[in-house]
């Protein structure tokens, strides 16, 4: 048991018995079974992150691969490994996929929706939701303020002089670019702005759109 404590980090143990302990281990070269420490505590110590996004890059994009770091930084610093999974089509197979792994938690990256949302509640495994398009009560989420964004991207450009912006954006169906949209306009709205139609243009969030 003092052992367990030990290699654990949990529970006291008298410094010199935990020296001892860890010299034995090197010496040993020993480490910890992570399939029998999941057979006994009945969590594997593992993270599953899908991302559902439909244009690739995904791990090289320079949003998600940000993200991707950060989580991949946080777990290891928790203890945790992460598996991760991409899906283009917003399906429940990753989902399942990493409840056949038995993961301890899973975090859904980007498009989800909310049958995806309600099929995940269905399950034991808790999840976060991160600059999802869909908000549902009792979910834990984390989203940028994309509306506050985009107002203040506009109010900057005002700020310098100018009127005759243009605004680019991907499918107004999504809630990331609907709240933008709305700031856009708003922030337009509040100084005097005409929107011009010409000015506008929804593209499908690819470069090709945005040339």
């Amino acid at each position: 048991s003092t052992v367990s404590r030990v290699i654990s980090g949990h529970g006291s143990c008298k410094p010199e018995t935990r020296e001892k302990i860890l010299n034995a281990m090197k010496e040993m070269n020993y480490s910890p079974n992570r399939l029998a420490r999941a057979m006994v505590t009945k969590k594997t110590g593992i993270i599953g992150v899908i991302i559902y996004r439909k244009h690739m890059p995904t791990i090289s994009h320079p949003f998600y691969g940000a993200i991707l770091d950060a989580i991949a930084t946080e777990t290891r610093k928790a203890g945790y490994s992460i598996l991760i999974m991409a899906d283009d089509e917003a399906t429940m197979d990753a989902g399942d996929q990493f409840i056949q792994h038995r993961v301890d938690g899973l975090i859904l990256l980007s498009r989800v929706t909310e049958e995806l949302i309600y099929y995940y509640k269905s399950t034991s495994i808790p999840f976060v939701l991160i600059n999802n398009t869909a908000v549902i009560n009792g979910t834990t989420y984390i989203v940028n303020d994309d509306y506050k964004g985009a107002y203040e991207a506009a109010i900057h450009l005002i700020s310098k002089g100018y009127s005759n912006i243009a605004y680019i954006s991907g499918p107004l169906e999504n809630r990331s670019y609907r709240l933008r949209w709305e700031g856009f306009h708003a922030a337009l709205h509040c100084n005097g702005i005409v929107i011009k139609k010409d000015n506008i243009y929804i593209g499908d969030s690819v470069a090709d759109t945005g040339i």
